[in-house]
């Protein structure tokens, strides 16, 4: 039985092997647009309706591209206007949006009513300052990029603060204007850097996994101000500005595929791949949405620790 089970994960994970190293097997195929002067970042709920950060407010489409109104929370007391980046779901699907000008992060219901206020302005912990991106995991965990001081803090999804981690610099564990975040479904922290060129993975308290940085003399497209992120079916997706595209990456760090943004925006500012494998590119133009074709899917690390035992 030991036999026939090791030989069983034996071609899974020649399948797993041939998945990740196939770079020309993905293709992204045009479907439509929605047009969002400013766009900054893009988030998808469960029941197809699209939201993306613009100047001044939250944008809401729903799932065929069509317009459907404007989120924006109550300023009442605020020092500043209301300046959303990076958003987020919570497992009730409900927006977490970074207001990077007011150092908070809002959670909305999805009709714009507030629901929650984490962070302020300041440097002690729990305090931010001009944060850039937010993202949440399975168990309503918030994870704020907060850019000005070179660090993630975590808190609970009540808002209390659990800790920190990074400093300014290139080290392992440091950032260099990190700008986009992402929590896969194991919980694994994901941030990408755009002075520094590179994504670093984290456990979920901060303890520092692997980085993806740019090879000389590769075939490997360069990371060229990689800004935001979204993991999915066992990939990272990847703005890459620089070069107006979309890296695709294993969890792992190896590199899947590449597709341009032929769009006529010469930038890459955000990605959100949903449940149908659509993947959602943000350009200042507004949200362009593209079927992702012969992707696979790289089998949960969990399954296969079920396998051996």
């Amino acid at each position: 039985m030991k036999g026939m089970r090791v030989g069983f994960l034996c071609a899974v994970l020649l399948v797993l092997a041939l998945q990740v190293s196939d770079a020309a097997a993905v293709s992204a195929n045009f479907l439509f647009s929605m047009s969002a002067v400013g766009a900054k970042s893009v988030v998808v709920d469960n029941n197809g309706y699209i939201y993306t950060s613009v100047t001044g407010g939250i944008k809401k489409f729903d799932n065929n591209g069509n317009y459907v109104l404007t989120l924006k929370p109550d300023m009442t007391g605020e020092e500043w206007t209301f300046i959303p980046e990076g958003i987020s779901l919570d497992p009730q699907g409900n927006l977490l949006v970074v207001d990077w000008a007011n150092s908070k992060v809002w959670r909305l219901s999805p009709t714009g009513a507030v629901l929650q206020k984490i962070g302020s302005y300041g440097d002690a912990d729990g305090q931010l300052f001009s944060p850039q991106d937010v993202a949440v995991d399975a168990q309503g965990n918030v994870y704020i990029l907060d850019t000005g001081h070179s660090r993630v803090q975590k808190y609970t999804a009540s808002g209390t603060f659990v800790k920190k981690w990074g400093t300014p610099g290139l080290n392992d564990g440091q950032f260099s204007y990190p700008h986009g975040i992402a929590v896969d479904s194991l919980g694994y922290v994901y941030v990408t850097e755009y002075n520094g060129e590179r994504v670093q993975k984290f456990t979920s308290n901060g303890g520092f996994i692997s980085k993806w940085v740019n090879v000389q003399n590769s075939q490997i497209p360069f990371f060229s101000g990689p800004m935001g992120i979204d993991v999915k079916f066992g990939y990272a997706f990847i703005a890459n500005n620089g070069d107006d595209e979309v890296l695709i990456y294993a969890d792992g760090g190896k590199y899947k595929s590449v597709f341009k943004l032929d769009t006529g925006y010469h930038e890459s500012l955000d990605v959100f791949v949903d449940a149908s494998k659509k993947i959602y590119c943000v350009q200042s133009g507004g949200i362009y949405v593209y079927q992702l074709t012969g992707l696979g899917e790289i089998l949960n690390p969990s399954i296969l620790q079920m396998l051996l035992f």
